[in-house]
């Protein structure tokens, strides 16, 4: 605001040659409240543009946790299926057995021993695949039921934005880890690691509770739907066991592919056979890997 009124007072001492020339102070009141309103557009622009995008990620994220449903409903079915199909199968077997004569039993005695064992390890490894298929069928539904349900993921990614670091989301996928491999596309040289992922009844209030913890450490201050923070992960640690949540933690990040960076690098400067080779090595994949992508695709 103040450069505006230094500019018309320029304008006003530079415009006495020139008849005098002025700019009003209502002028300029009325270009400074065009500007305010002009400035509060932008960012309700800019706020929509935020919320239209959290609500399409919303439903993409709902879209793969109903396929994530769906397919535990039709391995579970499938699981069921082979379980009920072995099961007729040796009901049969045992069928046949009575209907056989005692001499017939004597005879094909070690035949019907080696079917009934095949059977009953079959039946067996059956029986525990159905279970554990019925079991993820029923933690998804469970979590389609309950939608607060799921897990916070705090990961980092050393190579790509330094140490302390850390991203704090959440997701209501069966195996959130899958969320954490997709953010580890593209868009960041090196994967994610893992550094902890906690399970909560209400996840989304678990999350919400975390950024307002650390939101000063926000990396991003300009917008608070970035949910990369600067802290340290043993500060994390704290206010998640404030909460009451309880995760297996990963203290020491992996970050191989970094850590393997840098011994390359290394070896690249003080060697220049091993430069030469790791060049042409790069340059061939690139061009085999070219061949194989289609005009216009990228990866992700």
């Amino acid at each position: 605001m103040r450069q505006f009124w230094d500019a018309a007072i320029l304008v006003n001492k530079n415009g006495r040659p020139f008849r005098d020339a002025q700019i009003l102070p209502a002028y300029v009141e009325a270009r400074l409240e065009e500007l305010k309103w002009a400035t509060i557009v932008h960012e309700l622009k800019l706020q929509e543009r935020e919320e239209q995008r959290t609500i399409r990620e919303q439903i993409r994220e709902e879209k793969k946790v109903q396929k994530e449903i769906e397919k535990a409903e039709k391995e579970a079915a499938r699981e069921q299926k082979i379980r009920n199909n072995l099961r007729k199968e040796f009901d049969a077997l045992l069928e046949r057995e009575r209907k056989m004569s005692e001499k017939e039993r004597i005879f094909y005695a070690q035949e019907l021993a080696r079917e009934k064992a095949r059977f009953a390890s079959e039946l067996e490894d059956a029986e525990e695949r159905a279970r554990l298929a019925e079991e993820r069928n029923q933690r998804a539904m469970s979590m389609a039921q309950q939608t607060k349900r799921g897990h916070v993921y705090v990961i980092s990614n050393i190579g790509s934005f330094g140490e302390d670091v850390y991203k704090i989301g959440m997701t209501r996928r069966l195996e959130p880890k899958e969320r954490v491999d997709e953010l580890g596309g593209a868009s960041v040289p090196f994967p994610y690691d893992v550094r902890g992922m906690i399970r909560f009844e209400d996840c989304p209030a678990a999350e919400r509770k975390l950024h307002r913890f650390f939101v000063m450490g926000q990396v991003n201050k300009t917008t608070f739907r970035k949910e990369f923070f600067r802290t340290s992960l043993s500060e994390i640690k704290t206010a998640v066991e404030q909460l009451g949540g309880v995760a297996h933690w990963t203290m020491l990040a992996d970050a191989a592919q970094y850590r393997e960076t840098l011994r390359i690098e290394e070896r690249i400067q003080n060697d220049e056979a091993y430069r030469r080779e790791w060049e042409e090595r790069q340059v061939r994949l690139g061009e085999s890997m070219a061949s194989l992508w289609d005009d216009g695709d990228e990866e992700v």
